[in-house]
This record gives C-alpha cells, sequence and structure tokens, in this order.
C-alpha cells in the first residue's frame, strides 16, 4: 500500500467526495503562485524547489466544511507537533519534517478556490 493508496483511503473514509484528482510536477511558476503567501519568507525558495522536483497529487476534496474537515485530517503542519496533539492525522503519520509535511490544504475557501483554479482551470463551484 502506498501513501497514496493510504491518504486516500483516508480520505473517503472521512466522508469526503474526490471531485478531481491528477498527477503534475508543478513548474517553478506554478510553485510561486501556489504558495505565495508565503513570499518573503527564508524557506520560500526551499519550498519552491521541494514542490517542483517530483509529481505531487493534486485532488478536489467535496463535502460539508470541507476546507476544515480536510485541515483536521491533515492535522499540524509541524510533525512534531501533530504526532504529539493529533497522532492519527495524516501528517502524524506521513510527514518527514516541517517543509515535508506530506500534504497541503487550503487555509480558507477563498484560498481553496484559488489553488483549484490554478491547478484545474475554470470549473463551477456550486
Amino acid at each position: 500500500n502506498t501513501m497514496a493508496d493510504t491518504v486516500l483511503g483516508a480520505i473517503k473514509e472521512a466522508g469526503f467526495h474526490i471531485a478531481m484528482q491528477k498527477e503534475v510536477i508543478l513548474t517553478e511558476e506554478q510553485a510561486r503562485e501556489f504558495y505565495r503567501e508565503h513570499e518573503g519568507q527564508d524557506y520560500f525558495g526551499t519550498l519552491v524547489k521541494h514542490m517542483t522536483r517530483g509529481p505531487s497529487l493534486m485532488l478536489v476534496l467535496n463535502r460539508e466544511d470541507a476546507v476544515e474537515e480536510w485541515r483536521r485530517l491533515m492535522g499540524p503542519a509541524d510533525p512534531d507537533v501533530a504526532r504529539k496533539t493529533a497522532p492519527e492525522s495524516l501528517r502524524a503519520r506521513f510527514a518527514r519534517s516541517l517543509l515535508e509535511n506530506a500534504l497541503h490544504g487550503a487555509s480558507n475557501l477563498h484560498h481553496a478556490q484559488e489553488n483549484i483554479h490554478l491547478l484545474f482551470g475554470d470549473i463551477s463551484f456550486s
């Protein structure tokens, strides 16, 4: 069982519907846009480099309170904190470090819509 299989299983088990899915290798431009709220931080260049080095599985998830529930399922960004405070979370199980924290989730609905538009183009939200 790969990490992706386990994560996809946990997503479905948590009541999410996977509306769209694709594997992509982000370009530097896409990664910079995707993580633009981190621009100016010391780690930004390293983050962009990390996110462009290989394929990423991109998902559009759907369920009531999707952003909040996805963030809960992911757990804290820092895997050490995740292991202590949310040991069943996906980051507690799969993250290696703060940079390599295995998963990304938008912080709010607006960011989710921007990220979806960037990666999947124009799709309607209902």
